[in-house]
């Protein structure tokens, strides 16, 4: 009885929620494109742009903010797709030094779920595919 109610309550989320039994609706995911998520430097608001291009398991593209500061941009280095799955860094030279930026994330539709980490410094975004309106 447990089985039979399971099956029908998963049936039933999966027709009302599509994206609950098919995850996300992402069989074939399309990380190819322009994606947008805002970022928190502290101080004016700005958009954090990612140009992403993938082929096969390989991830390349760039990362830049509207403001031009470029703080955790550049060209995507050691980029890997793996299923709904995407991983890169970026690095970038900081008063002498390079500061490297570690991207995780996975598709859902047209979002992008990132942790992005510099350091001890993590935190968590939803960048959305960019579209011309």
């Amino acid at each position: 009885m447990h089985k039979r109610l399971l099956a029908v309550v998963t049936i039933w989320l999966g027709v009302v929620f599509p994206g609950f039994a098919g995850g996300c609706g992402a069989e074939n995911p399309d990380f190819n494109g322009k994606w947008v998520y805002a970022g928190d430097g502290g101080g004016p608001a700005r958009q954090i742009r990612m140009e992403l291009k993938s082929d096969g398991a390989i991830l390349t593209g760039t990362v830049s903010d509207t403001m031009g500061l470029n703080g955790g941009g550049g060209e995507i280095m050691n980029g890997r797709v793996a299923g709904i799955s995407i991983s890169f860094e970026t690095k970038v030279g900081m008063n002498g030094g390079t500061r490297v930026t570690n991207y995780e994330g996975w598709v859902c539709r047209d979002a992008l779920m990132l942790k992005i980490s510099q350091g001890r410094n993590i935190r968590e975004v939803t960048a959305r595919r960019f579209k011309l309106r």
